[in-house]
């Protein structure tokens, strides 16, 4: 693990400096136009592009050197951050700039995030692939927990603003494309005919690699029906919390129930997950839900801790065991498009999720628990009613759809066996040891 101890710690470094700058560029654009409209459509910008670029994305990590893929992200990103120093300080920074500079930015993480990750199969044995995964969240879970607040901090500080971000952001952005110079790869079979066939050919090539592998097939059904759930569930959150209690005690609930995630990283890097990656995915895919529904159950901010806390401990390893079990039966030269399509098909409902969201809550489920609403008499005993019930009703409803997916994919022997069925590939880390 020790090289890609070394990675993961420039990675963990280059994320959060990222997450202060996006941030932080937020900040700017809201401060500037009191929109948030324009302060969404720049979310928007970053989430669209990456969702259409992932294709190419996998590819690139299958036909060329991952190391050098990786690099030239990082230095494609560190240009980008140079740039917009330059426009902050001499002034001349404008609401489209950001907009290209989002999405120019949003392109090369995506060409990184496959090459990064099929680049750890490089580096570990299959016995260290789920404490490998499970690390790998980290950088995101940091971001996520430390990111706003700090850069929220940086921009108010004298002496340091957006100028001083962007400055800690390219200094990380440097540290890990030196960390990752120093590391020797391990070599690997490329696509060999990669002059012959187009970047849309070699892409198909991977979808089929998954379709003549109707236990992968069922686990990416799968996750396309919880991620479905799991992605409504987001947008209806915050908005329960508010709703529930007052906003700082709905901010303390959120750093308590961010804390489960990185307990959730710690059993996993410790423990590495179970013999059988399925039971990792699926149990706690199963109690995941039912910590959901607790959640929505009563207007509780105790109820909504727990139940946030423990989803979010599960989560990273249902993730960690789903991307060792990939990592571990994918051809290393396929793996780049492989885990673009594992990336892409669960997460393409994010779009559908976030139009549905607000009608479900604001037209359905809240008219329906209010007061006098349709079901007040029926479940207001166990739910309660007025505002935030109808959110904690739908996401009750969800957690427990959820919990069901697991329970039934559980059910089914192709997905359940799919560990069996499928023979294990040679990592590129075992055959240097010969092993």
């Amino acid at each position: 693990m020790r090289k890609y101890l070394w990675i993961w710690a420039g990675e963990v470094l280059s994320t959060v400096g990222s997450a202060l700058t996006s941030f932080a560029m937020g900040v700017w654009i809201y401060q500037r136009t009191d929109s948030v409209s324009l302060f969404s459509l720049n979310l928007l910008v970053y989430a669209v592009l990456g969702l259409a670029l992932m294709p190419l994305a996998g590819v690139a990590a299958d036909r060329w050197n991952r190391k050098v893929v990786i690099l030239s992200a990082d230095a494609g990103s560190a240009l980008v951050t140079v740039l917009v120093f330059a426009l902050v300080a001499s002034g001349q920074l404008k609401i489209w700039h950001v907009y290209v500079l989002t999405g120019t930015g949003s392109a090369l993480s995506t060409f990184q995030w496959p090459a990064s990750k099929a680049l750890i199969p490089m580096l570990v044995s299959k016995a260290q692939l789920g404490r490998a995964s499970a690390l790998s969240q980290i950088g995101d879970a940091l971001a996520e927990l430390i990111g706003p607040p700090l850069a929220g901090s940086l921009y108010v500080m004298s002496g340091v603003g957006l100028k001083g971000i962007l400055l800690i952001d390219f200094i990380t952005f440097v540290l890990a494309s030196v960390i990752l110079l120093a590391i020797s790869i391990p070599s690997y079979s490329q696509i060999s005919d990669k002059k012959q066939k187009s970047v849309m050919e070699d892409f198909k090539q991977g979808w089929r690699y998954i379709t003549a592998r109707p236990g992968l097939v069922g686990l990416l059904v799968y996750f396309l029906i919880f991620n479905f759930f799991l992605e409504l569930i987001y947008p209806l959150a915050t908005p329960l919390l508010f709703q529930t209690g007052s906003p700082d005690s709905a901010g303390r609930a959120m750093s308590v129930m961010a804390m489960g995630m990185f307990v959730g990283i710690a059993v996993m890097g410790i423990w590495g997950g179970p013999k059988r990656r399925m039971l990792g995915i699926l149990i706690p895919g199963i109690l995941s839900g039912l910590l959901i529904a607790l959640a929505g159950l009563r207007p509780s901010l105790t109820l909504i801790t727990i139940g946030g806390f423990g989803y979010y401990a599960l989560l990273p390893l249902i993730q960690g065991n789903d991307q060792a079990l990939w990592q571990a039966k994918v051809e290393h030269a396929m793996q780049g498009r492989v885990l673009a399509i594992r990336s892409i098909v669960p997460y393409s409902v994010r779009l559908i999720t976030l139009l549905l969201a607000g009608p479900l809550a604001d037209d359905i489920f809240e008219p329906l628990m209010s007061d006098n609403g349709a079901l007040a008499d029926v479940l207001g005993p166990i739910f309660g009613t007025g505002p935030g019930r109808g959110i904690g009703l739908l996401i009750t409803i969800l957690g427990l759809l959820s919990s069901a997916a697991a329970f039934i994919t559980y059910l089914y022997p192709r997905i359940r066996r799919v560990e069996d069925d499928i023979p294990d590939a040679l990592l590129p880390v075992e055959a240097e040891a010969g092993i």
